[in-house]
């Protein structure tokens, strides 16, 4: 302090001279504006820097640490996307297509890495504990789902396993068809906002709403698709693979045999509308080919009555035709003059005709009266 002028100096000078020092030195190698004067303020000045190199080495390799593990996920999730991207140009696939598969493989991303995460860090936990992490961490699939939101409560361990084991939600848009009937059952669906709507054989049987689900008998018995499944609004859907439903069944028959006494219920009510449908579809078709009977039997009017017409008219020109004919006189011998026998003949046929022309005129007028009848 002497030597560098500051022994007479008020306390908090020396302080903050002091302070001046250590920071300097801490920081850098110091400036030499206050530099040691013995062996022992050399000593000192050595450990100082030493530690100020500790320290500038922690916090770099802390930051760069950081800046690693977060590039790590940036970067494989740039290369799912990337490797995406070039298998989506060599398939030849449409924008919208390629608007769905980059959304999917998105949120596929970040489900694994949090997977990830949760899976290390539940390892050591025990399992009363885990259960209770896993049913917080899936709370928004069970809160969506009716059918296990009505589980929770009895069997906690079957809602989380099944919570765990849903594939990632996918998003269809209206119109689209989810399941072709006659298909192989691969996956259940739980719906979870939206409507849709079962066909079967061209029949609608069913709508489903949120909180609904579909596909798990085909799942189970390994049959295929009894019907096929429409979108009738915008839909979110959690999927359940068959082999993850069997594995549940082999642990929880239990739970899996209410979810097919479920399944049976509305199969059940599902052939009944389907026959209900096709009854009423055989009866409209019935009627219908009567209705258009009796369409064209009411639409034959017009082309009787052109017969009519044209009857009428032949009666009245053969009858105009006979009140003009003159019969041949006779001879002053009583005979028959010449051509006498020739028109009595003619006359003979036209009374037959205008005998038949008065009988089709009068059938005609019969199916006319009955025809208006029935109007």
């Amino acid at each position: 302090m002497d030597l560098t002028g500051l022994g007479a100096s008020h306390q908090a000078e020396k302080y903050i001279a002091s302070m001046y020092f250590c920071v300097a030195t801490l920081t850098s190698v110091g400036y030499g504006d206050i530099h040691p004067m013995n062996y022992h303020e050399q000593l000192f000045n050595v450990f100082l820097m030493l530690v100020g190199c500790v320290g500038y080495a922690f916090c770099i390799g802390a930051t760069s640490n950081f800046i690693a593990n977060f590039n790590v996920r940036k970067k494989q999730k740039a290369k799912l996307l990337k490797n995406l991207e070039n298998f989506m140009s060599d398939a030849g696939l449409p924008l919208d297509l390629r608007e769905k598969c980059r959304n999917a493989t998105t949120v596929a991303a970040n489900h694994i890495s949090l997977e990830l995460r949760a899976k290390q860090s539940m390892e050591n936990l025990p399992n009363s504990l885990r259960l209770e992490i896993m049913l917080f961490m899936y709370r928004k699939v069970v809160r969506d789902i009716k059918f296990l939101r009505g589980m929770a409560t009895e069997f906690p361990n079957f809602v989380a396993k099944c919570a765990s084991m849903m594939q990632l939600p996918m998003k269809v848009q209206l119109g689209e068809l989810i399941v072709q009937e006659g298909s192989a059952s691969e996956d259940m669906y739980f719906l979870v906002t939206g409507t849709v709507i079962a066909v079967r054989q061209g029949f609608p049987i069913m709508e489903l709403h949120s909180g609904d689900f579909f596909g798990e008998l085909g799942c189970l018995l390994g049959s295929q698709r009894s019907s096929s499944v429409y979108a009738l609004s915008n839909c979110t859907l959690y999927t359940l693979s068959a082999d993850a439903l069997k594995a549940l069944n082999r642990k929880y028959p239990k739970v899996i045999e209410e979810l097919k006494r479920i399944a049976r219920h509305r199969h059940n009510k599902c052939e009944q509308i389907q026959k209900h449908k096709k009854a009423i579809a055989n009866a409209v078709a019935i009627a219908s080919r009567q209705h258009a009977h009796s369409i064209d039997v009411i639409a034959r009017p017009s082309d009787d009555e052109k017969r009519k017409k044209a009857m009428v008219a032949e009666t009245a020109k053969e009858r105009e035709k006979f009140e003009k004919f003159e019969a041949p006189t006779a001879t002053p011998n009583g005979e028959k003059g010449e051509g006498q026998g020739e028109v009595g003949g003619k006359m003979e046929i036209i009374e037959q005709r205008l005998q038949a022309l008065e009988k089709n005129v009068g059938r005609v007028l019969e199916i006319l009266e009955t025809i208006e009848k029935r109007k």
